[in-house]
């Protein structure tokens, strides 16, 4: 079963606008979730852009190029009625932090996966390979050439904004693209 998986680091508004060009021209159609409670809304045009903002409760997209089928009772439900659909969990922006974003597939639809990796090219073209991964315990660094960052991410970075990892402020620090932080 194929599949694709982009880990990267983008601003809200670069990620807003990658997905907006992405509906546009594939006709996708989007579902929009947050948890806790658990809600799944069809996004439309005009509410695309609350998705990005720093407020938003909304975590997670799927996308889907059939109409999504609803009412949506938990995530596992959303993936057993819409399958075939392309994730993105946005990472969130504060003034102190960016959290790490990251688009995933899995799907046996060829026709489908064609599309998914298209924008996940597009992606990876507007973004800069690699990122340097720093244990806070051990001071050991390693580079992840697979993760990926844009411009706006690296111009945050260097305002003093922290990029976070999955595992949050106690998780690795990150610094994008290479340095040699070896002890």
């Amino acid at each position: 079963m194929p599949d694709i998986s982009v880990q990267f680091y983008a601003t809200p508004k670069e990620l807003f606008s990658f997905v907006k060009e992405a509906i546009d021209e594939f006709k996708l159609h989007a579902v929009a979730m947050q948890f806790r409670p658990f809600e799944a809304r069809k996004v439309d045009q005009s509410f695309l852009d609350l998705c990005f903002s720093e407020s938003s409760k909304f975590d997670r997209l799927y996308f889907t190029v059939m109409a999504p089928k609803f009412p949506i009772e938990n995530e596992i439900d959303q993936a057993n009625k819409n399958p075939d659909f392309l994730r993105l969990q946005i990472g969130k922006y504060k003034p102190e932090s960016l959290e790490q974003s990251w688009l995933s597939c899995r799907t046996e639809n060829k026709a489908v996966y064609d599309i998914w990796k298209k924008i996940a090219n597009k992606l990876k073209k507007q973004t800069s390979q690699g990122v340097t991964s720093i244990n806070r315990q051990t001071g050991v660094s390693a580079f992840y050439k697979s993760f990926r960052y844009t411009e706006g991410a690296k111009l945050l970075e260097q305002t003093g904004v922290i990029m976070l990892p999955p595992q949050g402020p106690n998780g690795p620090k990150i610094i994008l693209g290479h340095t040699d932080m070896t002890p």
